[in-house]
């Protein structure tokens, strides 16, 4: 019995036969044909452009992610029930990307992304998935009775919206509260995000070492900025903003006491972590901190 690994390194053969399988199998095409009385139960994975010859006694029940152009060949019997367990994840790498199910019946189908475009061989009675972002034209009826479906990404801008409040009346050396309203639409989900903070003169000189303290449900959390005026605050790992709901909007209550009068900036941004890049514009907000009568 081969193991899932070595599967990868015989791919290129005409003919591969599967036997019962518990982990995840990778194929690497151009041609494999899985014989008849196999069994994946934990999947299949097409990491390169595959035609997928699937004869009948197949049973695949588990995820089937499709990273490259894949075609299916079914014989009748694989057609109905190879792939009744199968979940298809279409999420290929390279833009313009053909798939052909072959006609398959199946568990349902994810189209992951826009890279995807054209689906052929689809059952019309197949639960069709749409990710983020992703969205179809009208669905087609070709020749063979299967369903053609074209998805194309519409994606607006990323867009965050930062919106500050309780920092109109501010006094040296006195402790301050004050709001932060933070609202994130069309935010790719891919990737963890943290929130970067900056505070300056208005001359545009770092506030160094201050303090300013965040409340996370009954408990307040405090950072400090650095050299540069800047510090970072919620999780270090990051968030999806989806996760946490930010596309609605999330209001954080802040305190800090600065020690000295006159005129500051602060701003906050959202950032990927990964890299520190500013997604969209950060907010910020001018204000005058007066010396105590």
């Amino acid at each position: 019995m081969k193991t899932a690994k070595k599967i990868v390194g015989l791919s290129l053969l005409s003919a591969v036969a599967f036997s019962t399988l518990l982990t995840p199998a990778f194929a690497v095409g151009p041609e494999i044909t899985i014989a008849g009385g196999s069994t994946l139960s934990r999947g299949l994975t097409i990491l390169a452009p595959t035609v997928l010859n699937v004869q009948g006694g197949v049973n695949l029940p588990g995820n089937i992610v499709v990273k490259d152009v894949l075609t299916i060949n079914p014989d009748p019997i694989a057609k109905t029930s190879a792939f009744t367990g199968a979940n298809f994840q279409l999420s290929p790498t390279s833009a313009g990307t053909v798939i052909n199910l072959g006609g398959v019946t199946n568990g349902g189908i994810t189209v992951g992304n826009g890279n995807v475009t054209q689906i052929n061989g689809v059952q019309p009675s197949s639960h069709v998935t749409l990710g983020t972002g992703v969205t179809t034209t009208p669905v087609l009826t070709g020749p063979d009775g299967f369903t053609l479906i074209y998805p194309v990404v519409v994606q607006d801008s990323a867009n965050v919206d930062i919106d500050f409040e309780g920092l109109d009346n501010v006094l040296a050396g006195q402790e301050t509260e004050f709001q932060v309203t933070a609202t994130a639409t069309n935010i790719p989900q891919d990737k963890q995000y943290r929130y970067k903070a900056t505070r300056t003169t208005d001359a545009g000189v770092p506030v160094a070492n201050q303090e300013i303290s965040y409340q996370v449900g009954g408990t307040w959390l405090t950072f400090t900025t650095d050299s540069d005026g800047v510090a970072y605050f919620g999780p270090s790992q990051g968030f999806k903003t989806q996760a946490i709901g930010l596309q609605n909007g999330i209001t954080t209550n802040f305190k800090s006491t600065i020690a000295n009068a006159g005129d500051y900036t602060l701003s906050v941004g959202l950032v990927n972590v990964s890299d520190d890049e500013l997604v969209d514009d950060a907010g910020s907000f001018d204000f005058t901190v007066d010396a105590p009568e």
